[in-house]
């Protein structure tokens, strides 16, 4: 027998938690009934740009692995140059119903709210969010990137009635975070509470307590919003002085 032929079927119906951190071929393998699965890895899955780097269009094949699951970890990736090419997550059609989403957004400057306005849509379910906005460059990109577009999506509405937890960790404060999170207020109508904690690197300033103030002004009275700082290696809640 040929091995590039070779299938492996991969049978695990009590499994509770998939990890896939490579490329999924279904030509190499087959997934069988998982009714029990909770927990969805994949990795790195959607990219903003020229996809021959690391996206891999039939990764979202395994997204077809269950109906409902509870967590789903996602990782976000975009080029630091792009050219005019199609948003890659609109390839995806359908994500299944989690209650839990963990996205990391290696944004590299770009504009990330069109391509998570993409996956949220697909994730109407969702009750907690959080979002790593780890690997995040200081630099602008150029005046001429496609990472914005389509810019509707600032004008679209979407119903997160069911989102209560909004946690974003290793934020650099940017603009590109203000813009999401203000539509990200407008969408979650439920939400209670939302918490941020800054990365090691961004240390108090006024950049710092405007970005705090821009968010509590997006804010509605139920919504219980805390800031947390680093301090050396120490977590510590922000309160700005003054």
């Amino acid at each position: 027998m040929d091995p590039s032929q070779l299938v492996v079927n991969i049978s695990a119906p009590e499994l509770l938690v998939l990890k896939w951190k490579d490329t999924y071929d279904p030509s190499f393998f087959e997934l069988g009934e998982m009714a029990h699965l909770q927990c969805l890895d994949i990795g790195t899955l959607v990219v903003y740009g020229s996809g021959k780097f690391v996206y891999s269009p039939d990764s979202r094949i395994l997204l077809q692995c269950c109906e409902a699951i509870h967590k789903l970890n996602l990782k976000v990736v975009h080029l630091s140059r792009m050219v005019y090419n199609q948003h890659l997550s609109e390839d995806m059609t359908r994500l299944p119903e989690v209650t839990f989403l963990n996205l990391v957004v290696t944004a590299l400057s770009h504009s990330f709210g069109a391509c998570l306005f993409n996956i949220l849509r697909m994730c109407t379910s969702v009750i907690k969010l959080a979002i790593d906005m780890s690997c995040n460059y200081e630099e602008e990109c150029p005046s001429d990137c496609f990472c914005d577009h389509p810019p509707n999506w600032k004008f679209k509405d979407l119903i997160l009635d069911r989102l209560q937890e909004v946690d974003i960790i290793n934020s650099g404060g940017t603009g590109h975070e203000v813009a999401f999170l203000e539509r990200l207020f407008s969408w979650a109508t439920a939400l209670e509470q939302i918490t941020v904690t800054f990365d090691e690197t961004i240390t108090e300033s006024m950049a710092m307590k405007e970005f705090r103030q821009k968010l509590l002004s997006f804010s509605r009275p139920e919504i219980c919003m805390r800031f947390f700082v680093y301090r050396g290696s120490e977590k510590v809640l922000y309160v700005p002085e003054g």
